[in-house]
């Protein structure tokens, strides 16, 4: 598969700034790839998502989308992307299908609006005004719009602030049995669900690469590659393997170990 973005040296600075926002970072996205940016509140994340969905232009750098100028690109590049943004925004005083249909005609082409709802669980509420949703319905009902146009190309924004719901359906959209997942999903922090969905992680700033090793996942990949390597930090490495330590410790005391006890005294 090709490559879908080409980012180098991208950097951005708001006006009312003094500093960059955006300091000269480089990545590639690849076709079906599932990417995520990993970094704190403030680090860029969606300033970033931004000038790839051509909301924000006036960067430095070089952007490509499958190896085309993305600054030359015209409204024709709407209609290859979704964009689920942080917070819904739909007409209360409209039902959700009301809301769907409306936004489905600024496409040229269309998914089927029932098979959506049906694969987020809000067929059943299409004819209920979205004023009257809860916001986890709301947060469905918005990735449905961003998908109305069998995008190309997905953008979800704060993925772990919608909770569960977010993860639920990307997962959805592969499994289809979106009531299972999200209960699976549930009973997991996001430590572990978060980063087990992605296929690549990107941290906006490198001083904030230490926040990869909070997952499990990522923590071990990282110790794997490092014995193959042997490129790695005494430090980091030993945190990675006491963290590991603990949370495999913790698992056995509160998990495994009661429930071998319980079987025990039954047996």
């Amino acid at each position: 598969m090709g490559i879908a973005f080409k980012v180098e040296n991208l950097r951005f600075r708001y006006p009312s700034s003094k500093e960059d926002t955006i300091k000269g970072i480089s990545f590639d996205i690849r076709e079906g790839e599932v990417f995520g940016f990993l970094g704190p509140s403030g680090a860029g994340k969606s300033t970033t998502q931004k000038i790839l969905i051509k909301l924000l232009e006036d960067y430095a750098g070089n952007i490509e989308y499958f190896g085309k100028n993305l600054k030359a690109l015209d409204k024709s590049f709407y209609e290859e992307i979704g964009v689920g943004f942080e917070m819904p925004v739909h007409f209360t005083k409209l039902t959700a299908l009301e809301n769907m249909k409306f936004f489905s005609g600024f496409y040229r082409q269309t998914a089927n609006i029932q098979d959506l709802m049906e694969r987020v669980g809000l067929w059943d509420y299409r004819d209920v005004k979205v004023g009257e949703f809860s916001k986890g319905m709301k947060v469905r009902l918005n990735f449905v719009r961003a998908l109305l146009n069998k995008p190309r190309v997905l953008f979800l924004d704060e993925v772990a602030g919608v909770a569960h719901a977010a993860i639920g359906l990307v997962l959805s959209l592969r499994s289809r049995d979106f009531t299972s997942m999200l209960g699976l999903l549930m009973a997991y922090m996001f430590v572990f669900t978060i980063p087990s969905i992605l296929f690549s992680l990107g941290v906006i700033d490198a001083k904030y690469d230490w926040l990869l090793m909070i997952s499990p996942s990522h923590c071990a990949n990282y110790l794997i590659r490092a014995a193959v390597s042997g490129d790695f930090e005494t430090t980091t490495a030993a945190a990675a393997c006491a963290y590991l330590a603990i949370l495999a410790a913790g698992l056995f005391k509160f998990a495994v170990y009661p429930s071998f006890k319980d079987n025990a005294v039954r047996g």
